[in-house]
């Protein structure tokens, strides 16, 4: 399993924004002494106005050569406005910055791997990214069979790279592409969700593997469906979800030490918790439960949570100095990727994997420096 780095942010330089569909781009971009990354992992891009995205590179690692990204166009998104000025005007308007790599969603290898242990892998829209860098990869490997791809999109416009595929299975034996599309007429290939036709071609997938990237809605429909039909076992589900940009939470949430807002209605209580910063002094925060400790820290400009709160690349990860007993321990998936981060600890948990309740009150943590 690879390790996710608290990189220092390092400046990157556009190479060139050309479409590549109706609504994606495709983003280069030249990093000197860029650390060296997995294929299926993502970075954090940064405009100097502070917006800050998540993207998954396209392509695998390799030396000297341009990180590549697949990026949905949003309407009134602000790093969307930022790449169509640079679609307009050909010219980067801003210096952007990368941290990273970060996530889990790699190759697994397995010593029991044969022709009889199928991968599957699902992707929709722009999450074919990380696919594709995984496939190139393996391609580099000699490796690649058994292998099918499901890729969908509502038309067949949005499988942009559908020709590549295509030609890939031509070429290797043992790869298989299946191009899904639901809502256009005239379209005679497979439809319906990418899921639902792998669940159909793989019926038994107990001793198989699923990578799966795209929507959070997609993602966690394949896991049930495929676990619950397919026999799929829960350890060889492997994903990414890609979620548009947060909005900041709607609760409100205050400094102890000011006067305190008014209780969200529905709100089961208020939660303080006391913080230790990067420099040494403490001070106490609170706000309603019902949502998380990441929410909490990133409406105080403590942590931002670079995947959003998937836990998927560790930059929320705080240490408990005191708990009350109403601290859940870690989930397995949480306990993975916090002892592959530097330095782990045992204290150490991610902000975004604690769910805030009137119980944990009294909660002390420590911010490590970044």
């Amino acid at each position: 399993m690879p390790s996710s780095a608290f990189a220092t942010a390092l400046p990157a330089r556009v190479e060139s924004c050309v479409p590549l569909a109706p609504e994606v781009v495709e983003l280069r971009l030249s990093v000197p002494q860029l650390p060296r990354y997995q294929a299926g992992q993502f970075v954090s891009l940064r405009l100097p106005s502070g917006v800050e995205r998540s993207y998954s590179m396209a392509s695998a690692w390799s030396e000297g050569e341009a990180l590549v990204f697949h990026i949905r166009l949003r309407p009134q998104g602000q790093f969307s406005g930022w790449l169509q000025q640079l679609l307009t005007s050909g010219e980067a308007p801003h210096q952007l910055t990368l941290s990273g790599p970060y996530g889990n969603c790699t190759w697994q290898e397995s010593s029991s791997a044969s022709a009889s242990t199928p991968i599957v892998m699902l992707a929709v829209g722009t999450g074919i990214a990380p696919l594709a860098a995984l496939l190139q990869e393996q391609l580099a490997q000699g490796g690649l069979a058994p292998l099918t791809l499901y890729w969908g999109g509502a038309r067949s416009a949005d499988l942009y790279l559908r020709r590549h595929f295509e030609q890939l299975e031509a070429a290797r034996p043992g790869f298989r592409f299946v191009p899904v599309v639901d809502g256009e007429a005239g379209w005679s290939g497979r439809r319906g969700r990418v899921q639902q036709c792998a669940a159909e071609d793989f019926p038994d997938l107990s001793r198989g593997r699923v990578y799966a990237c795209g929507s959070p809605a997609m993602v966690a429909d394949a896991q049930r469906l495929l676990q619950a039909c397919c026999a799929l076992p829960a350890a060889r589900f492997h994903a990414d979800s890609f979620n548009a940009a947060p909005a900041m939470p709607s609760t409100t949430f205050a400094l102890s030490t000011t006067s305190a807002t008014a209780e969200p209605r529905g709100a089961a209580g208020r939660v303080e918790i006391g913080v230790r910063h990067p420099d040494g002094h403490c001070s106490r925060v609170s706000g309603a439960a019902g949502t998380s400790l990441l929410e909490l820290l990133r409406q105080q400009q403590l942590l931002s949570g670079i995947c959003g709160g998937q836990g998927a690349c560790g930059s929320c990860r705080v240490e408990i100095v005191a708990a009350p007993a109403a601290l859940a321990p870690a989930a397995r998936a949480e306990s993975r990727l916090l002892a592959v981060l530097p330095q782990p600890a045992p204290l150490h948990r991610l902000a975004c994997q604690i769910p805030l309740t009137a119980e944990l009150s009294g909660l002390e943590i420590a911010i490590p420096e970044r």
